[in-house]
């Protein structure tokens, strides 16, 4: 929908478009988290998972210095040199990695393109969570646990959950284990969950969660900074259903 085309009862399209650009919605977002964690109406429990999107064919075009657009990206994220657009078989894609507690609502966004890995995202969606305390003092960062499927496992995604003091529950894969049954090493279980045990509502979360957030049809945009305003819009409206129905 074109900006001109807003319902004037939200606020002239040229001060929403503002608000757009300058990243106000990522402080409204914070706000609300803020809200859910003081009220208590989500558990630190984390699913990390990704999930595709087809570009429209208008986001092609964009410059590959942002910095010298005519129209500066704004916002208060750095403009990534392929904007967030991947070539792949359908065209145009772009991956959007997310971090979700248990009841699926949206901790932190990154946006990559379509055709980048979801193993080497793990760490940037993790350092991405900030929640702020309704009471003042240093933000939470820290989930309890964290589920991910076996795109995850990796030993560098491991070390980081270890050296962070983070419980995770990421399978492994088949030749993984193949290759350490063949050499005698015995895995190390100490700090992990099996994830045949976790109950089955967990196991969703996992493979769901990005359908609840992401936009679900191409958007015009040519710039990743924007496109991930749009996947924080979509969080906000999802928070704001989740304390309405709690309240």
């Amino acid at each position: 929908m074109p900006w001109r085309d807003v319902l004037p009862v939200y606020a002239p399209w040229q001060t929403l478009y503002r608000w757009f650009r300058r990243w106000t919605w990522t402080e409204v977002l914070a706000a609300l988290q803020a809200v859910g964690d003081a009220a208590g109406n989500f558990e630190w429990t984390v699913s990390v998972d990704s999930t595709v999107s087809r570009a429209h064919q208008h986001a092609a075009g964009a410059r590959r210095d942002g910095h010298v657009q005519r129209e500066p990206p704004g916002g208060v994220q750095d403009e990534p040199a392929d904007h967030g657009l991947g070539r792949s078989r359908g065209g145009f894609t772009t991956k959007t990695h997310l971090a979700c507690e248990r009841g699926r609502k949206t901790l932190a966004v990154v946006v990559t393109a379509g055709q980048r890995g979801d193993s080497p995202q793990f760490v940037a969606v993790l350092e991405r969570i900030t929640v702020r305390r309704a009471g003042g003092g240093r933000s939470r960062t820290l989930p309890d646990l964290v589920l991910a499927d076996k795109a995850y496992t990796s030993k560098g995604n491991r070390g980081y959950a270890r050296r962070r003091g983070i419980r995770v529950c990421i399978p492994s894969k088949a030749h993984q284990d193949a290759h350490r049954k063949a050499k005698g090493v015995q895995r190390r279980t100490a700090a992990r969950l099996r994830p045949d045990r976790l109950p089955a509502a967990a196991r969703r979360g996992v493979r769901h969660q990005p359908t609840q957030t992401t936009p679900r049809h191409g958007h015009p945009l040519r710039l990743a900074v924007r496109f991930e305003a749009t996947v924080v819009i979509a969080a906000i409206s999802q928070w704001l259903r989740a304390l309405r129905n709690s309240g």
